[in-house]
Parts: structure tokens; sequence; C-alpha cells
């Protein structure tokens, strides 16, 4: 299926995505969710195929989103929204 709206459609692309449009880098996405910053560079660059599905919520959560993103953010038609809960503040 053809994705026309340019949007990612692998997890790990719309991890990273995600994580841009959040402004955080790895290091502070690592020191936020306890997952380490090779973790998370691994899961981007699509080094790891079966992600530890507590890791990846992890991330998401503190990111301000939730397991559910990753689904709607891939699949939905672009005037659909993604579940977003307020991203954490950094100290």
């Amino acid at each position: 299926m053809e994705n026309r709206d340019k949007r990612p459609d692998h997890w790990s692309s719309i991890l990273l995505s995600i994580r841009k449009e959040s402004g955080l880098t790895r290091p502070e996405l690592s020191a936020l969710s306890g997952v380490g910053t090779s973790t998370i560079e691994n899961y981007e660059r699509k080094k790891i195929k079966e992600p530890s599905i507590y890791k990846v919520e992890q991330l998401l959560l503190c990111m301000g989103y939730e397991l559910e993103a990753l689904r709607s953010f891939a699949s939905l038609p672009q005037e659909h929204t993604h579940t977003v809960m307020s991203p954490p503040t950094i100290g």
C-alpha cells in the first residue's frame, strides 16, 4: 500500500519522527525513559526487528504519546489525529 501523505509507516520511523517532533535528543529521551541511548538509536535505525513493547511504550509515554500512536500515525487518514498526551518537561 502506498503512503501518499509521506508519513512514515514503519514503527521505527514513526518513533524517530515523534522524537524529532518532540524536540528531544536521544540522550534526553534516554534520561527521561530509562531506555539506553544505544537502544533508542538501534530502534530508530531498524537494527532491532522485535523491540520490547514495554521499552517502546515507555519511550512514547515520555514524549507524550500512547502506544496506540504507532498504529494511528501510520494508518489513519490525514484528517484524523493520534492520541497525544502532554509531554513531560525536562528539568
